[in-house]
């Protein structure tokens, strides 16, 4: 019952929002298509199938996301955000030119990133 109304709250203030930013679909968003699809089963679905990702992740802020391993949430600057992938990036190619697999790489990066072992396993 709580996901339930979680759910439907989480759409309400959605389509509070998308109706007072499209005003009038000047952004050429279709209103009706998008009020129908907010009782679409597959759409909700989906929805309940990211929010127990977000959960697991502990993503408990907008934005929120994690690469190899590390999380962020929360606002940060652009050049931040794309410094954080990059030494990533680095590491991770420095990892395959030692001879590791992507996916050996990859893990590696969680391990050393993840805060937890339960967050190891999630991020894997």
């Amino acid at each position: 019952m709580k996901k339930r109304f979680f759910r439907l709250a989480a759409a309400a203030a959605l389509a509070a929002f998308a109706a007072g930013f499209f005003h009038g679909g000047g952004a050429g968003l279709d209103m009706e298509k998008f009020k129908g699809d907010l009782g679409d089963e597959a759409l909700n679905f989906q929805f309940d199938a990211n929010m127990r990702v977000a959960t697991m992740l502990e993503a408990r802020g907008t934005p929120s996301f994690v690469i190899n391993g590390r999380k962020q949430v929360g606002w940060g600057s652009a050049g931040g955000v794309r410094s954080m992938v990059q030494r990533e990036v680095d590491a991770a190619k420095a990892l395959v030119a030692s001879g590791k697999t992507p996916a050996q790489a990859r893990e590696e990066r969680a391990k050393e990133n993840a805060k937890t072992p339960e967050d190891l396993s999630t991020y894997l």
